[in-house]
C-alpha cells in the first residue's frame, strides 16, 4: 500500500523524542495529556500558501499508549476518547528498533485485519517548501499473523505485531497517532508534557522495552 501525505508544519503540534531513559522489560505504558486533539481546516485563499486553521476538539484525544513485548509479538495499544467509528479511522503506531524505524499502519477499511507494516522514512533533513508542506510517500504491506481489534465502546485500538515482522529486535520504542479521516475531523498524537523541541518531523517517543525470553 503507498501512501501520500501532505503535512503542514503551521497545523500540528510540535513533536521531539523524549531524552535519555531507561530500558523497561516486556510492558510499558503511559497517559497523554487531555485536550490536545485538534481538528485542521485548509483554505486556499489567500493564495499561493492558504489559510490553515486549527481548533480542539473532545473527540479522538488519545489518553494512553501501551506497549508489550513477548518472545513472539509486540502489542500496540491506544486508549482514546471519542475513538471515531472504524470506517473513519486511522491508527498509526512509530516503532524505533536497534536497526530500523517502522511504521505500522491500523485501517479498519483495509484487507488481512488492517494492519500494514513499512519502513518510515527519515523526515528530518527534508526541508518544507515555502507554504510549510512536504510530500512524502511510504510502502507498507500486511505481515502474516499481524492483527488489530478496535473497540469503539472501549475507546481502544489494539495492533498485535509478530516480532519476526520487525526482524524480531531485542527492543522496540513506540510512539503513535490518531485520525478520524472523516471531513473536520480530529486528529492527535501522543506527547506527554516537555516532549516538544519545535520539530514536528521527529516523532515522541516511549523508552526501550525489551523482549521477554520467559
Amino acid at each position: 500500500m503507498i501512501r501520500r501525505l501532505a503535512l503542514l508544519a503551521a497545523a500540528l503540534v510540535a513533536l521531539a523524542p523524549l531524552s535519555a531513559v531507561p530500558a523497561h522489560a516486556d510492558r510499558w505504558s503511559d497517559n497523554e495529556p487531555v485536550g490536545d486533539a485538534i481538528v485542521v481546516t485548509f483554505d486556499p485563499e489567500p493564495e499561493p500558501c492558504g489559510t490553515v486553521t486549527r481548533r480542539s476538539t473532545p473527540d479522538g484525544d488519545i489518553r494512553r499508549l501501551a506497549v508489550r513485548h513477548t518472545s513472539t509479538d509486540v502489542v500496540l495499544r491506544l486508549d482514546v476518547i471519542g475513538l471515531p467509528r472504524p470506517r473513519d479511522l486511522w491508527a498509526e503506531f512509530t516503532v524505533r528498533t536497534p536497526r530500523h524505524d517502522w511504521l505500522v499502519s491500523v485501517d479498519a477499511r483495509g484487507p488481512g485485519g488492517g494492519v500494514f507494516i513499512g519502513r518510515a522514512p527519515d523526515l528530518t533533513a527534508v526541508e518544507p517548501d515555502e507554504c510549510g508542506f512536504i510530500t512524502y510517500a511510504t510502502v507498507s504491506s500486511g505481515c502474516a499473523g499481524a492483527q488489530a481489534r478496535i473497540s469503539r465502546s472501549a475507546g481502544t485500538v489494539v495492533a498485535t505485531v509478530p516480532r519476526r515482522c520487525f526482524r524480531a529486535p531485542e527492543w522496540v520504542r513506540v510512539g503513535a497517532e490518531v485520525q478520524n479521516v472523516a471531513a473536520d475531523g480530529s486528529f492527535d498524537r501522543w506527547s506527554p508534557r516537555g516532549a516538544d523541541n519545535g520539530d514536528w518531523r521527529t516523532p515522541v517517543l516511549g523508552p526501550r522495552v525489551r523482549a521477554d525470553r520467559r
